[in-house]
């Protein structure tokens, strides 16, 4: 299984979704299986990391032209 970062609004720029706009992609033979949504950039990159830790891997070719991560 593969993860990318999310941003709610590069989906939905008019709804804040509650707050919960931080979000971690699961992904599976090129197709998202998953969304796990945070309030917090750091809870996000938190588990995002602990992912990386428990073996998921990191989709580096979806970065490319990616200057920050949100």
């Amino acid at each position: 299984v593969e993860i990318e970062k999310a941003f709610w609004h590069d989906h939905k720029p008019e709804d804040d979704n509650e707050g919960y706009i931080y979000g971690i992609y699961y992904i599976e033979d090129e197709d998202v299986q998953e969304v796990e949504w945070f309030k917090s950039k750091a809870k996000r990159d938190k588990d995002f990391n602990a992912c990386i830790k428990l073996g998921y891997t990191f989709n580096k070719k979806s970065t490319e032209g990616v200057t920050q991560w949100r």
